[in-house]
């Protein structure tokens, strides 16, 4: 298993902000101008030749880098959760009031983490008691972070949230480069960038959540085992 979780840059990020400067490109009329100067009749083949050069990708992924690299995780967390936060400060609270998760049921939650839930019940302050659930979530996280089930949720997650934060910097670049060469924004091309937006901001809420459940139930699965191993052996 790779142990860099973000080597999705290289990759599916990569590919993604490509299609996207694509996009622009045949929106503005610049890929006009270099089908015209490599000489090609042929406006996907071009671009394909232009995009699959490996100094055009190795430029490509030094843009990505830096821009993904700008905002911190926590900014980043922001855009997708602005209100509530991270799904790791109220996971038990949630799951107390109504868990949606099949794989384990809320009593079982109770009993393992009674310690927690006895600590968070009592506490007054909001925010202390957020901080208190992430702290103890980020715990069990640690213990599975490198099981395929927890690895694969996670990159997941931090994939489709960078998408959602990349599709901020390339509507910006859109706006700029427009008001550049001096041509007027589209709408249509504005509109498929929102869709864009709001699919990847759907899609990392919904991995994100995913990947925050995955741990409790990767942890609860444990106690029930060993559990229901003790009690077979007594």
């Amino acid at each position: 298993m790779d142990s860099d979780l973000k080597n999705y840059r290289e990759k599916e990020l990569k590919s993604f902000v490509l299609g996207n400067i694509l996009l622009i490109l045949m929106e503005t009329g610049i890929v006009d101008n270099i089908v015209q100067l490599m000489s090609s009749s042929d406006l996907w083949k071009a671009a394909a030749e232009l995009f699959e050069s490996s100094i055009i990708s190795s430029i490509i992924y030094i843009f990505v880098f830096c821009f993904d690299s700008i905002l911190q995780g926590r900014l980043k967390d922001k855009v997708i959760w602005p209100i509530k936060g991270l799904p790791g400060n109220t996971i038990f609270l949630d799951i107390d009031k109504n868990n949606k998760d099949e794989r384990f049921s809320k009593q079982t939650a109770r009993k393992v983490y009674e310690k927690l839930y006895t600590q968070i019940d009592s506490c007054k302050d909001k925010k202390e008691c957020e901080k208190i659930q992430n702290q103890y979530w980020y715990a069990i996280y640690q213990k599975y972070e490198s099981q395929a089930q927890i690895y694969m949720a996670q990159r997941d997650f931090l994939l489709l949230r960078d998408m959602t934060i990349m599709m901020l910097w390339i509507g910006f670049m859109y706006v700029f480069l427009s008001w550049y060469i001096k041509r007027p924004l589209s709408c249509k091309l504005i509109t498929v960038f929102i869709i864009e937006f709001m699919l990847m901001w759907i899609g990392a809420r919904v991995k994100g959540n995913r990947f925050a459940y995955n741990v409790i139930a990767k942890d609860l699965a444990k106690y029930y085992n060993e559990h229901n191993s003790k009690s077979l052996i007594s």
